[in-house]
This record gives C-alpha cells, sequence and structure tokens, in this order.
C-alpha cells in the first residue's frame, strides 16, 4: 500500500522593487534585508499560517506600498529585529489581500 500523497505546498513569488527604511542609520542595509528574507521564507512556509494553504485559484495581486510606522522598534534596533518587523508588516498586508485568499 503506498503513502497518500503529500499535500500539495503553496508556491509564492515575490519581488519587492525598492525597500526604504528610515529612521534607522546605522543599520547596515544587507544585514536588514537578509533578515527580510529570512522572515517572510518563514512566514511563508509556515503550514500553520496565514500562508499555509493552497489558494483555490491562482492569482496575482499588486501593493504598491506597505507603511510600517508605528512598529515597536527602538532607533538602534537591530538589523536582525527590523528586517523581521518589515517582514511581518509585508506579510500581513499579503495576507489582508485578496489574493491571498483565493478571489478573483
Amino acid at each position: 500500500m503506498s503513502a497518500p500523497p503529500a499535500p500539495s505546498r503553496p508556491d509564492y513569488r515575490l519581488d519587492i522593487g525598492e525597500l526604504v527604511i528610515d529612521g534607522f542609520s546605522g543599520a547596515d542595509p544587507a544585514a536588514v534585508t537578509a533578515a527580510l528574507r529570512r522572515e517572510l521564507a518563514r512566514l511563508l512556509a509556515d503550514p500553520q499560517g496565514a500562508f499555509g494553504a493552497a489558494p483555490s485559484a491562482s492569482a496575482a495581486y499588486s501593493i504598491r506600498q506597505v507603511e510600517a510606522r508605528g512598529l515597536p522598534l527602538a532607533a538602534d534596533a537591530s538589523p536582525a529585529e527590523i528586517g523581521a518587523a518589515a517582514a511581518r508588516a509585508i506579510a500581513g498586508r499579503l495576507a489582508a489581500a485578496p489574493a491571498s485568499r483565493g478571489a478573483k
């Protein structure tokens, strides 16, 4: 008897044209970007998270800008903290998008 097929994992493509983060003058941009990528990958891959189930239909959604004002970060926050907070803001906006819920 063969094992049942593994459930298909959703496949996402996310393009960020420009990342602008103000107020953190000492943060290394490459380290912030690396942390952002790690946290987005973690959030998108979490089977229990908002993106764990494959959408009912293929869809594209474009978000022109994500405002992340008011994040509880100190001006001297580490690049890891900044990148993770930015990723959560992006993922939160994507999760609220009609396409993430399978709408057309």
